[in-house]
């Protein structure tokens, strides 16, 4: 059996040196807070400190090579949002492995599919969670080890070993992580992330976050927690469904945040819009916070200003960003609530890691070179597809070179542009904005229709809650929900004067109780299941 390696480093080559780092330098400060419950009678939620972090870590280490784990086996992770989690993510990282995470949301046929396909050598998984494994005959074969058999295993190492937490030598293009997920094709589509992509997104995340060591923050947001870890800020991941939470529960929520001395929130605007609304609805604000990052769908005008109010001593920042591209842009909200008539969404300017394209929608890259694609590069105010370059951006598909050459356009410097699937355009001072998904785009017969910039005006009228635009039945349809109070004469008075101001026709109006929203954040509207239940 193979003695875990320690290697002496200046230079940043593994991205789990970060957060070993960081580890060794604050290990009394509190790493993770997990809240899994708001009843503390109940004992599920979980804190571990930095130092004690180091120890569970440095077991995993060892477990894994007394296993017979070698560098770029790759491993797949079953476990749910945990502090064994995060631990093995830091271990596998640390040895070279390469962790593959699935999404769920794929189902279970497609999941085995993808795994048999994926070049796994085993997984590693909660104990209760590996026991379905035997309901999906494709990973029959694929050799598996709970969580808790690799914490039972007896430490064989030696004092400095136990020490010193060892990291393996990484080059730039050696892969980290590889995630799955259905794609908009339905097909499969494996992200490979780098371990240099990752310590790049990390500091560009630092830059744009300005995080500091020994503050907290509050998030929901699973994939962050290894940049957190890297930054040595305390992290309360908050592991509930917010919509399913009452006022006393939010109240309570706010509380052991304000206990935690939690200053900082990161992640969906869907939390923070259910405690923005519980702030103002009980007149109160939310003072010790000083910064606010929400990102990964649309935010309104509206939503910016009620922020404004609740959290009055806060910074607050949209981010733009992708699975394969995080960050990409961000904007203040102060930005945003002075557009009195915004044309689509504003996202702001490129990150500094990040440079940005706008050129004219295509149906596949496959074959395009850097040079004939920016001799298509479009002119500050016209709408084309968002694309985007940096050392952050993920370069392949795993085992897809065909999705890679349809969505990547290598670059001569090594990099690539990769296209996000959004439509948008460049004002006079730089900054992006969002005009829709691709695939969202309302072809009539004499006009191409973006669904954002109505889209966005719609839901700065009094008494509209939400409003999105989708094409049904070869018409465009905009789905509105309004308050029981509005008035819905004048909405669809303002909704024709809106489209008259943007040069669009008149959509038919569909009144609804509410709109379908994606499943696991219930922060995007499902355009697709929204269309089949206009149908």
């Amino acid at each position: 059996m193979s003695a875990v390696p320690t290697i002496a480093h200046n230079k940043i080559t593994n991205a789990a040196q970060l957060p070993l780092q960081v580890m060794a330098m604050y290990p009394e400060q509190t790493a993770l807070l997990l809240l899994n419950k708001l009843d503390e009678t109940k004992k599920s939620n979980k804190a571990i400190s930095y130092g004690q972090l180091n120890q569970h870590v440095q077991q995993l280490q060892q477990a894994l090579t007394q296993y017979g784990f070698k560098p770029k086996d790759r491993v797949v992770v079953l476990l749910r949002p945990s502090i064994n989690l995060y631990a093995l993510l830091i271990a596998l990282l640390s040895l070279g492995l390469i962790a593959v995470f699935v999404d769920p949301k794929m189902g279970s046929k497609r999941i085995g599919q993808t795994l048999r396909k994926s070049h796994c050598l085993a997984i590693v998984g909660e104990r209760r969670l590996l026991r379905w494994r035997w309901l999906m005959p494709t990973l029959w074969q694929i050799p598996a080890v709970s969580i808790e058999e690799l914490l039972q295993t007896s430490p064989q190492q030696t004092a400095q070993q136990a020490r010193t937490n060892p990291f393996l030598d990484c080059s730039d293009n050696d892969n980290a992580l590889i995630t799955y997920t259905s794609g908009s094709t339905g097909l499969p589509k494996g992200a490979a992330r780098t371990h240099q992509s990752l310590i790049t997104q990390h500091q560009a995340l630092q830059r744009l976050w300005r995080d500091q060591p020994g503050t907290t923050v509050m998030t929901q947001l699973p994939v962050m927690a290894l940049h957190f870890l890297s930054s040595g800020v305390s992290t309360l991941f908050v592991n509930l469904n917010g919509n399913r939470l009452t006022p006393n529960q939010l109240q309570q929520l706010m509380q052991k945040a304000k206990q935690q001395n939690v200053t900082r929130i990161i992640g969906f605007p869907r939390l923070v819009e259910i405690l923005t609304r519980h702030l103002l609805a009980k007149e109160q604000t939310w003072t010790e916070i000083n910064y606010i990052a929400i990102g990964g769908c649309s935010v309104s005008v509206r939503l910016c200003r009620q922020m404004k109010l609740a959290f009055p001593n806060a910074r607050i920042e949209v981010i733009y960003g992708a699975t394969e591209a995080e960050p990409i842009t961000s904007v203040s909200i102060d930005e945003v609530i002075n557009e009195s008539s915004p044309n689509g969404y504003l996202v702001g300017k490129p990150a500094s890691v990040a440079e940005v394209l706008i050129v004219p929608t295509m149906d596949s890259a496959t074959g395009l070179d850097e040079g004939t694609l920016l001799a298509r590069k479009l002119p500050p105010g016209v709408i084309g597809e968002v694309l985007v370059k940096g050392p952050h951006v993920i370069k392949q598909y795993v085992d897809n070179e065909e999705l890679t050459q349809s969505l990547k356009v290598p670059t001569a410097d090594g990099q690539v542009w990769h296209r996000t699937g959004d439509t948008g355009y460049f004002d006079g001072r730089g900054r992006l904005w969002l005009t829709g998904r691709i695939k969202d785009i309302i072809e009539l017969a004499d006009m191409t229709i973006y669904p954002y910039p109505l889209e966005c005006r719609v839901e700065m009228l009094p008494g509209v809650i939400n409003g999105i635009l989708v094409a049904c039945r070869g018409k465009a349809t905009l789905a509105l929900v309004a308050s029981a109070k509005a008035n819905r004469q004048h909405i669809a008075d303002e909704v024709q004067r809106i489209c008259h101001q943007l040069e669009v026709p008149l959509p038919r109006l569909s009144w609804m109780n509410q709109l379908p929203f994606d499943r696991r954040h219930h922060s995007k509207v499902d355009r697709q299941l929204l269309r089949q239940q206009l149908s």
